[in-house]
Formats: C-alpha cells, structure tokens, sequence
C-alpha cells in the first residue's frame, strides 16, 4: 500500500480542468500532426494504394471509387483530438467520478516507470475492462500527471450515441466495428490507421485486450485482433520496439452490477444510447467504494518475439504492402495476449467485497438466518491469510471490521444485516418453497415448472448472481488449485493415474471460464500437487495421494469456487445426450432449454447452485465441449439469416466427460471399486 498514492479528488472542478497542460513525457521521434493529416497520411501509404487496386479489379469498381470508400472509412474510424472537448468530458466526468468514489489510487512505480518509456518508446496501454469507467480512468491519471493522453480504440457502438459519440471522437477515441467478416478493405485501412500512429508515435494507444466488458468480474479470453495489428507493426520493422504496458483496475463495488445480473440471466444487453446514459444519472447517490489502479511492468515486443524465437526476417524479404501470415507468428499473438492477462490478473488488488461475498455464497443458505458478524470476521480472516498466503494482494486501507462492514454496505443489494447482527441473504421468497425432494435427472427432465416457481428461482438466482461478480475476483488465486480441490474434497484418497486423468478432463472442460496456466497440464498437475502438500493440504505416499485431516476447510472453500462451473458442463452434457437423437439444434435453443433444465434442477433438489443460471456459465461450458471435440457447431442459412447449430460429435466421449464431472458436483455419491459414481442418473 505504501507505493499507492491517491488522485486529486479534492481540487474544484472547474480549476482541475481549466488548468495548465504541458505533457512532458512526449515520444522522442514524435512529429505532431493534426487528425486530418494523420488521415491523409494513411490514404498516401503504399499499402493503401495496393489495396485500392486490387479491390477496384476484383469488384470492376473504379479506382475514383474504391479511394472514396476509403476516404469515408476513415470519417467514421478516424478520431477528431480536441483538447476543449477533452475538457469538456473531463469536467462531467470528474464530477459523477468525485461523487460515487471514496478514492482513487494508483501505483507511485508504475506511473514513474511509463513516463520514461513513453519517452523512448511507442506505447499501448492495456488496460483490464470491468466498467464503462475503465474508458475514463486511463486518461484521468495520464491528465492528473502530465502524461500525452491516450488515442483509444472503442466498439463503434458508442459511435452511434448522439452528441456523445462526437464528444468521444473529439476526446481521442477512433472507432472499429464489431465485425467485418472478410471486409479486406476495411481491416487495411483499420490496421493501416493504427500503425501509422504507432509509427509516428503520436500519442499511446490504448484499447482492452479483453474487447469487451467481463460481465462475470473474470477475465475473458483475448481477442487477438488489435494486438496482431501491433505486432505487425513491429515485425514489419516499422519500429524498432513497442513497449505494451498492462493496467490493472479494481473496483470496491462495479457501477454495473444489477445490470450484468440481468443480462447473466437472459436480459437483453441495452444498447448504448445518449438517453440510456442520462437515465443510469440514478448512480450518482450511490457510494461505489475505492478504485486502485495499477500499472504493470511493461512488456518489450521485441524482447518477447526473441525469447520466442520469432524473427523479423521473412517480412524484410516481402513488401509490406503484402504482408506475410506466418503461423508462428499467430501464435506468437496469442501467447503474448494470454501473458498479458496473466499479468492483469496478478496485479489486480482484491476489495474485501470479493472476500464477503465468497463466504457468503459458501456458508449463507436461501433459508437460514446467516452469519452473525463475528463468525464471518472470523471467516474473512482465515480466507484473507490464504489469499496472502498465495501472493494475493488486497485493497487494505483500513482495518478488518471496518473493511467488512463497508463491504456489507456495498453489497446491500444482495446482502442484509438484521437487527439481531446477522448477515443473511436479502431475499423476498421462501426457499423452502421452491424445493421439492431430491428427484433423479430422468425425472427431472421430464417434470414441469410453474411459472410462479420458476420466477421464484431467478430471484434467488438473481441475488446470487450478483454475489458471484465479486466472488469471481478471488478465481485468478485459487483456480488451478481449486479443480484439484473438487476432486479431493469428494474423493478423499485417489491413485495417482485417475486423479491426472480425472485433473486432465476438468481442466479441458473449464477452460473457457477460468484463465489456467498456458502450460501443458502434465507440467501443471505434478508442481500443484507439491505445492498443496508443501501447504498441508494432502499427503502423497506410494502412489496414493489423500487429504489430510486438516485440511477439510480449504478443500471445503477451493471447491465451492469450481463447483458452479462444473455443474455447467454437466448439464450441457446431459441436455445434449438426452436430444441427441433430435438432430443438431440451433445453440441458442440449447441455451434456453438448458437454463430451464437448471432451474428444474434446483427445484428438484438435484443441487442449490443458482450461479448455473448464468447464461456466461452456459455458453462457455458449450464452447468448451466444442474445442474438445465432443460438441461441433455448423451455420445454416434460414428465412430469418445464419443460424448457429449444434450436434454431438462424440457420444462416448461425451458420455464420459459427464460421468466424471458428474462425480464431483452431484450431492450423493456411491463407491465401486475405489471409483466414485453419482448417483441418481
């Protein structure tokens, strides 16, 4: 903490944004130019020219013509910098900022450290997306601190917001589409656009790995698109380095959380809109807690290509007007993205929010009276030491109970503290209510579900929901660990073969929803089990691994992470095994039904996991399936358009990936010949 230091929430308004700017940290090679002539500049690149040619051959356009069509891509990607409108949305924003934060920190190093490099080197900044604020913030301490502020690449979307997508352009944002399909001309000039300001240096460049928001609090997988646009730029010898500086940012509480609940459960997402914005203005009476902001060390492309051995070679040979598509450089992008969001996740600083939630969600039940407030100090305590324990960093700006108790007044959506000092659930149904005695999955699958029932479970789920987005924040401590956790919790002592094979396919199966080591899991699996036993967790004699008597309250809690998305896998599996026989559906069908499967589930007493109605939960589980080879997607032209369909590829396959999940999140479990097998199916 003492390397943090606070942002200016103090000086007025007006005078913060009306004051002097002078950035001094200004790339070294830089030769200012105004947007316009950053435009003209990419129309008069070679490659450009190139393109220009062969789209008016291959589409017999004129070359007049395809030359106009690249003059409006520009318009509508290009940014307008202006630094009267960057007052002007700073002074808004700073306003709402002041409002809803206690505070605003960020790393004294890191911010020391960026300066010098955007001296010497072209710099992207990546930061971690969670919030709309995350747009803002970037550019609020690079303004607080004298820094160039940042051109930013933002969804077009935000394009389309009236007055607030001009404001947006003015203040540095260029646009790209979500999609473009095979749209050659368009990601030429995108990319073209890009380089040029990487090149010339003009100002760092920002944009989310991630590309969108994690509606989950978890990192999503990267998209590789803009960061190839990057390494190509360095490959091609444009520059001689880049430096790519990641850039964490936690929140105490996310200004978002009731609407990613929503959207979790099948809520349309709302489209951005100027009086979308005026209506979310409700936020500014809410206090949003602390954010800590940190900045990562940077990393050097062309440090990085070298360790990998990728070399700039093949492109000095080729005009760069026609790029070279090597695989090994494809994989170079994709390695170098899942570094870059190990290195978010590692300096994320994890609000005591996270901590309560995640006890709250393990031990709080629909129907009991909860926790008094000693028993979960006591709790935060012990799951605060193992977070430390394992390099851990939390946002620690005041004591214990005083932590805790800010943490129960920001989760007052989901949480309630009683008259009689106990931390319950804030529920308006009665579980007891919704749940009936445990049934098999067969009759599970063919009971019906009221509507009153089933309005009942997404409003607990609802609760839970929101509890799960900052649960997920601990995922990046305890995941690895946790998928071997649910296999010893429930099988106390295993051999060594079954309990890889049995790590093997569950790694395989959640690797869409947790961001596990990008290293083979027979390198993975051996050091896991020497550092659990180093931490006591269990014993590893003669071929036999087991737990060790004390260590039930850890396997209990690593366990109870992993369990939601488990039993996602479980029911896809099931769901598609039971249709097999119906031909490919289309995915979201699948979808549809097998969140109403889950809810009968939880109604029947199968389980009480309510995070499983998550629709991210789902998807992710159906694509895992699909990269293991066990589901295959295909698209269909229909009246409506494309539609994504679904079969199993693989019964046997699939059939035993739901046997062993199975395993491991079904509540009753027989045992035959040392092998576990659940119950009730």
């Amino acid at each position: 903490m003492e390397d943090y230091i606070p942002l200016n929430l103090q000086q007025g308004h007006f005078s913060y944004w009306l004051r002097e700017y002078n950035p001094s940290a200004i790339y070294e090679h830089n030769q200012p130019r105004k947007p316009h002539e950053l435009k003209q500049f990419v129309k008069q690149s070679k490659r450009i020219k190139t393109v220009i040619s062969e789209v008016a051959q291959k589409s017999g356009r004129t070359i007049k013509d395809v030359e106009q069509e690249v003059h409006m891509l520009l318009e509508e990607i290009g940014h307008k910098f202006s630094m009267l409108s960057v007052r002007a949305v700073g002074l808004v924003a700073r306003t709402a900022i002041c409002r809803i934060c206690s505070g605003i920190y960020i790393n004294k190093s890191g911010l020391s450290q960026l300066e010098d490099l955007m001296k010497t080197f072209p710099v992207v900044l990546l930061p971690s997306h969670r919030s709309y604020l995350d747009f803002l913030l970037v550019s609020y301490f690079m303004y607080e601190f004298g820094l160039q502020l940042p051109v930013i690449a933002a969804a077009q979307d935000f394009m389309k917001m009236s007055g607030v997508g001009a404001l947006l352009r003015q203040s540095g944002a260029f646009f790209m589409r979500r999609t473009f399909g095979t749209d050659q001309l368009y990601w030429t000039v995108f990319s073209e656009y890009m380089q040029t300001q990487l090149n010339n240096g003009d100002a760092p460049m920002e944009f989310f790995i991630e590309g969108t928001r994690s509606r989950t609090a978890k990192p999503l997988h990267p998209r590789l698109g803009l960061l190839s646009v990057v390494m190509d730029c360095y490959l091609t010898g444009q520059v001689s380095d880049i430096q790519l500086v990641p850039i964490s940012i936690s929140y105490e509480r996310t200004l978002e959380e009731q609407l990613f609940a929503r959207e979790l459960l099948g809520t349309p997402k709302p489209k951005e809109s100027t009086r979308g914005l005026f209506a979310a203005r409700t936020i500014l009476s809410t206090n949003y807690g602390s954010i800590f902001i940190h900045i990562g060390s940077p990393v050097s492309l062309h440090e990085y290509c070298q360790q990998l051995g990728v070399s700039r070679i093949p492109h000095s040979v080729v005009p760069r007007h026609m790029p070279a598509n090597l695989s090994a450089e494809r994989k170079a992008v994709k390695q170098l993205a899942y570094h870059i969001l190990h290195i978010i996740q590692s300096n994320m600083r994890l609000p005591y929010t996270s901590l309560v939630a995640a006890i709250i969600l393990q031990h709080v039940c629909d129907d009991d009276d909860g926790l008094t407030i000693g028993e979960l100090l006591e709790e935060v305590k012990w799951l605060k030491q193992q977070i430390e324990g394992r390099g851990g960093q939390l946002m620690c700006h005041n004591d214990l109970e005083t932590s805790v108790k800010l943490s129960l007044n920001h989760l007052e959506e989901a949480v309630e503290l009683t008259s009689s000092g106990r931390v319950r659930l804030r529920l308006n149904v009665n579980h007891q209510e919704h749940v009936e005695v445990q049934k098999s999955f067969a009759e599970v699958m063919s009971m019906s579900l009221s509507h009153t029932h089933l309005d009942m479970i997404l409003a607990v789920s609802h609760i839970h929901l929101l509890l799960y987005q900052y649960r997920n924040q601990l995922l990046h401590v305890f995941s690895v660990e946790g998928i071997l956790a649910m296999i010893l919790n429930k099988r106390r002592m295993i051999d060594y073969r079954s309990f890889f094979m049995d790590f093997s396919v569950l790694c395989s199966s959640l690797n869409k929803d947790l961001l596990l080591p990008q290293q083979p899991v027979s390198e993975l699996f051996p050091s896991l089990l020497w550092s659990m036993r180093d931490r006591g967790i269990l014993t590893w004699t003669a071929g036999a691994i087991s737990s060790t008597p004390e260590s039930s309250r850890t396997l209990n809690f690593l366990a109870s992470l992993m369990i939601p998305f488990a039993v996602g896998i479980w029911l896809i599996s099931k769901y598609m095994l039971s249709r097999d026989g119906d031909g490919a559906q289309t995915v979201s069908l699948v979808l549809k039904d097998t969140q109403f499967l889950a809810a009968r589930s939880i109604h029947a007493g199968l389980f009480h996991c309510y995070d499983v109605l998550s629709l991210d939960i789902l998807k992710n589980a159906m694509q895992s399936l699909m990269e293991a080879g066990l589901l295959s997607r295909s698209i269909t032209d229909t009246d409506e358009g494309k539609e994504r369909l679904v079969t199993v590829s693989d019964r046997p396959g699939l059939q035993r990936v739901s046997g062993i999940v199975g395993t491991y999140v079904l509540p009753e479990v027989r045992v035959f010949d040392g092998r576990s097998t659940p119950a009730k199916l």
